[in-house]
């Protein structure tokens, strides 16, 4: 990582401090925007991260960030594209997370399940409980393991009452 200034150019450092200032901002574009402020004002990473009370790598990951989108803000003129680029700059990258455990057609089955009356299919209760239905979710084979938490996930989210 380089230790070298960033230059800002007038239109960025007014969008900047526009960011900076924002009481309504996200914090998180507001604490970055001024990692960038700081930097371009010749202050070192050191000052910054004493100021902004933030880690070094916090710093150091958005001032490498800034100077790969260096390039696109030089091809840009336009003050509405270039805020748009800068909140995109400053924001977390697109993360997808933990892939889903469940299909949709094996909640479509749970959720079949819950509208059925559990007398109908030979059970001896009248109305399911969210453990007793994913007990009898795992014994049909709709899913190999379940927790009755889980499954009052599928019913809340689906508008669904059990039977």
């Amino acid at each position: 990582m380089t230790t070298e200034n960033i230059s800002i150019s007038a239109a960025q450092k007014q969008i900047l401090l526009k960011l900076s200032r924002s009481t309504t901002g996200q914090a998180s574009i507001i604490q970055r925007a001024k990692i960038i402020l700081l930097k371009s004002e010749g202050r070192s990473t050191y000052y910054i991260v004493k100021c902004m009370k933030v880690t070094w790598m916090t710093v150091r990951k958005w001032l490498r960030r800034w100077r790969d989108y260096e390039l696109k803000f030089l091809n840009e003129s336009n003050a509405s594209n270039i805020r748009n680029m800068i909140i995109e700059c400053l924001s977390d990258s697109h993360r997808n997370g933990r892939p889903p455990q469940f299909t949709p057609e094996e909640k479509m089955h749970i959720i079949n399940l819950a509208c059925t009356q559990p007398k109908t299919l030979g059970l001896p209760f009248s109305h399911w409980s969210t453990r007793s239905l994913a007990k009898e979710a795992e014994r049909r084979g709709i899913v190999s393991k379940i927790s009755h938490d889980r499954v009052a996930v599928f019913l809340k989210s689906s508008g669904i009452k059990t039977s």
